[in-house]
């Protein structure tokens, strides 16, 4: 089982009574607008937009995304944050 799926059940054992949203930026399909969207229309939920590199987000999460998938811990309303790691390792000098 890979950490994503690890992940994700955690996150349904913790039966967490709101959900996040994440916007990841970078590659991503939909505007930020459909986000902000869902997130009202779910009622319960809190909007995190990370500015980071498409799919990885699971695998290379912010601190905020590892808190909520970890603990249910919510970010503040209204943050925006970066994955903690790029995508890549840089070029070997």
């Amino acid at each position: 089982m890979d950490n994503a799926a690890r992940a994700c059940q955690r996150v349904f054992a913790l039966s967490l009574p709101v959900a996040a949203v994440l916007y990841v930026s970078a590659g991503a399909f939909l505007p930020v607008r459909d986000a902000i969207a869902m997130t009202r229309q779910l009622g319960n939920a809190r909007l995190l937009v990370v500015h980071g590199y498409g799919h990885t987000a699971f695998l290379n999460p912010s601190t905020y995304m590892a808190a909520y998938f970890l603990t249910g811990a919510l970010p503040p309303k209204g943050t925006v944050c970066r994955q903690n790691l790029p995508p890549f390792p840089p070029a070997a000098g």
